[in-house]
């Protein structure tokens, strides 16, 4: 049986999108803005979810909490090395990032679906693995 959805989108490939108007501004924020917001838009969610398996969810000691956010932090260090690289290599940095970005923008939704479908998955496995074990 064919996948509605993936049949229209088969017949009807999706029209190219321009950047968001937002992005502009982004492009031309400070290094110290760009920080902060590479920082709070995270998925801290997915990060969460995924800091909760390894610790078998149970939170009832400190150190247990403290396992879970040096997890969280860790999960950030690919931010501060992106900074890092953007700080002592400017133009190199400038070039390969546009490289990624146009190469995510042609891919974005199938990244977006293939991505969320493969957590989605892997959550719903392991909360059966859970429930039967």
């Amino acid at each position: 049986m064919a996948n509605p959805y993936g049949v229209h989108r088969h017949r009807r490939p999706p029209r190219p999108h321009g950047p968001p108007r937002w992005s502009a501004r982004i492009d031309n924020a400070s290094q110290v803005t760009a920080a902060g917001l590479a920082w709070l838009l995270q998925p801290w969610a997915l990060v969460g979810a995924c800091a909760a398996t390894p610790i078998d969810a149970d939170l009832s000691t400190p150190a247990d909490w403290l396992a879970l956010t040096g997890y969280c932090l860790q999960a950030t260090l690919s931010l501060i090395g992106m900074e890092r690289y953007g700080l002592r290599a400017p133009a190199s940095a400038d070039a390969r990032l546009n490289a990624l970005r146009s190469w995510l923008e042609e891919r974005q939704e199938q990244l977006i679906v293939t991505l969320s479908l493969l957590a989605g998955l892997w959550l719903t496995a392991r909360s059966i693995y859970d429930l039967v074990a």
